[in-house]
């Protein structure tokens, strides 16, 4: 399917909140046959750089260079914003929570590291939502808190991973799934899900 066959609305909104600068970035490219989203959060304290803003935009100028809907090459583009954040890391390291939704205007993939999520509605009501890559996360799946009680943690954002890590990354790449019409995708950083209640 092509871009000229459907339609997509895109719609966003980004504040500092209790912050005094806002590190969260949101783009979005819709090409003939291809289109991405990206919401990242930069978790570090550089303020001279937009860590956020380097991620994304290291994943953007390859995706418009291969134009494919492909969980390899978007896992490859991700680990290369990885490299991308540690070779700009100097007096801090780099650090950002991102996640992504690419698709073919049929099927979509969405990937994610941190705690970064991602949403699927479908017939108005949630069909999905991404796991985080936290303790908090950690500690509701083995039935410390629930999943009420995630958004309020005081564990949730201490991340198990993210972009920038000096650990080994791993990144939550999904399978490819068609869209329905009338789908909507929230992706949002946790700045927007830990001020809402749980959504059902």
């Amino acid at each position: 399917m092509r871009k000229n066959s459907s339609e997509f609305v895109t719609s966003f909104v980004s504040e500092a909140g209790t912050f005094r600068t806002n590190k969260d970035y949101f783009a979005y490219a819709e090409m003939d046959d291809l289109a991405c989203w990206i919401a990242a959060d930069g978790i570090d304290s550089d303020e001279a750089k937009n860590s956020a803003e380097i991620a994304a935009q290291s994943i953007f100028s390859e995706l418009l260079e291969h134009p494919v809907l492909s969980r390899r090459k978007l896992k490859k583009y991700l680990k290369n914003a990885h490299k991308a954040l540690k070779a700009e890391s100097r007096s801090v390291r780099l650090k950002v929570s991102m996640v992504i939704m690419v698709t073919d205007y049929s099927k979509m993939i969405w990937a994610s590291t941190g705690n970064a999520r991602f949403y699927h509605f479908r017939n108005r009501r949630l069909d999905f939502k991404s796991r985080d890559q936290s303790i908090a996360q950690l500690m509701m799946e083995s039935s410390r808190i629930s999943e009420d009680e995630l958004g309020e943690n005081v564990e949730r954002n201490n991340l198990t991973n993210y972009l920038g890590t000096n650990k080994r990354l791993k990144i939550r790449v999904s399978k490819k799934f068609y869209l329905n019409d009338g789908d909507a995708v929230l992706l949002c950083t946790a700045g927007f899900w830990e001020n809402i209640n749980n959504v059902k």
